[in-house]
C-alpha cells in the first residue's frame, strides 16, 4: 500500500477517491510542502487539475525518488519533459505524463468502440469546445490554449495517426479577450477532423461535443442529450449531468498500478511530443494564413 499525495483535489473529494481506487491511501497534499524533503513522506504526487507545477518542483520529487503524476490541464514544453523523464530513468521512478480527457468514461468508450473494428475506419472527427473567459489563461505549446491542445491530442489518439495537412483560422487571446479558434486536420487516407475552441462565452456553463463518422457506422458523446429537466416553478432548467470522479479515479488508478507493480519507468510524453507537433502547425498556420504540410512546420 503506498501513500499518494493528491494536488488540485480537496479534501473530501481526495477521501471519495482513496475509496474508490485499490492499493493506495490518498492524501491531500499542500503546494508549499512539496520543496521539503519529505513531503507528508509520500511515496508518489499526483497533480490534478488545471495549473502544472513549476518545473523546479517535479525535479525535486524526482531526486527524491518520489513518483509523479501529470494530469493537469496546463501543459510543460517537450523539453522540460524531456528532461524529466531522462531524470526520472536515472532515479528509478515512474514519471507518468496523461492527457486527463483520455480517462473520460465517454471518450474512452468512444476510442474502445473505433478500436474493436466494428465501426470501420474514422473519416470525420468533429470537437467543439466552446468554454467561458477564464480568470487565468491556461497556455499549452505555442501560446495556444491548453484545452485545444487537448482535443489536437484526443484526435490523433482517435484517429491513430497524426494528421500531414494542418490548416487554422481564428485567433489567440489574452484573459480578456478570450480565443477563437478552428482547425482543419487533413490525414493521408483522406480522412479529416474539425476542432473549434472558443473562451469568450459568458461567465457560466460551457459546451463540448465530440463526434466520429467511420466508414461502417459513428459514434458521439453530448453534453445536449447529458442533460437533465429541473423543475422548480417557473422557467425549466437544464441541470448538466458530468462524468463524476471516475475519470480522475481512473487515471489516479492506472498510475497506481504501475507504482506498485514495479514496473521499468519508461517515457509518457511521446503522445505529448506529436501533439506538440500538431500545435506547431497550428500555431504557424495561424500566422501565415495558410495550410501547413506537417514536415513543413
Amino acid at each position: 500500500m503506498i501513500r499518494l499525495g493528491v494536488i488540485g483535489v480537496d479534501e473530501p473529494h481526495c477521501c471519495e477517491l482513496s475509496r474508490r481506487v485499490r492499493g493506495a491511501t490518498l492524501v491531500s497534499v499542500p503546494q508549499t510542502s512539496l520543496l521539503s524533503d519529505a513531503p507528508h513522506d509520500v511515496d508518489a504526487v499526483a497533480f490534478l487539475g488545471p495549473q502544472l507545477p513549476e518545473q523546479v518542483v517535479i525535479e525535486h520529487l524526482i531526486a527524491a525518488g518520489t513518483h509523479v503524476l501529470l494530469g493537469t490541464v496546463e501543459l510543460h514544453s517537450v523539453e522540460v519533459l524531456d528532461a524529466a523523464t531522462q531524470h526520472a530513468s536515472t532515479k528509478h521512478v515512474q514519471l507518468v505524463v496523461s492527457n486527463p480527457d483520455r480517462t473520460l468514461p465517454s471518450r474512452r468508450l468512444i476510442f474502445d468502440e473505433i478500436a474493436s473494428g466494428k465501426l470501420g475506419v474514422p473519416g470525420l472527427i468533429r470537437i467543439h469546445r466552446w468554454e467561458p473567459a477564464h480568470r487565468t489563461r491556461l497556455a499549452g505549446p505555442n501560446s495556444l490554449p491548453a484545452p485545444l491542445v487537448h482535443d489536437l491530442d484526443l484526435t490523433t489518439w482517435l484517429k491513430g495517426v497524426s494528421p500531414n495537412l494542418v490548416f487554422a483560422t481564428g485567433r489567440t487571446g489574452s484573459d480578456e479577450s478570450g480565443d477563437v479558434i478552428q482547425v482543419h486536420l487533413g490525414f493521408a487516407d483522406g480522412g479529416m477532423a474539425l476542432i473549434d475552441y472558443t473562451s469568450i462565452l459568458p461567465p457560466g456553463d460551457g459546451y463540448q461535443s465530440l463526434s466520429v463518422i467511420c466508414s461502417s457506422g459513428a459514434v458521439y458523446a453530448d453534453d445536449h442529450p447529458n442533460r437533465q429537466l429541473v423543475f422548480g416553478g417557473g422557467t425549466a432548467g437544464a441541470e448538466a449531468t458530468d462524468e463524476g470522479l471516475l475519470p480522475i479515479s481512473n487515471l489516479l488508478q492506472t498510475f497506481i498500478d504501475r507504482v506498485v507493480t514495479g514496473d521499468e519507468p519508461r517515457t509518457d510524453v511521446d503522445w505529448w511530443r506529436q501533439a506538440h507537433g500538431v500545435a506547431a502547425a497550428v500555431r504557424r498556420s495561424l500566422q501565415t494564413g495558410r495550410a501547413v504540410m506537417m514536415e513543413d512546420r
